[in-house]
């Protein structure tokens, strides 16, 4: 292989993790009863009870 194709393939795996990670945390942002969320944020996603505003 060389040092092209190796780079090419290096630069796609750290890509990749990257994606992976930014999607993993906008999933764990957004779950239901998550605590460090706002609760006014919480209020105007909705959840699965209806959208309450406190």
């Amino acid at each position: 292989m060389t040092t092209r194709m190796k780079s090419l393939i290096f630069a796609t795996n750290i890509s990749l993790a990257m994606w992976a990670c930014l999607i993993g945390i906008g999933v764990w942002a957004f779950q239901d009863n998550t605590p460090h969320l706002d609760g006014q944020l919480t209020a105007s996603i909705g959840s699965s009870e209806g959208t309450k505003c406190y």
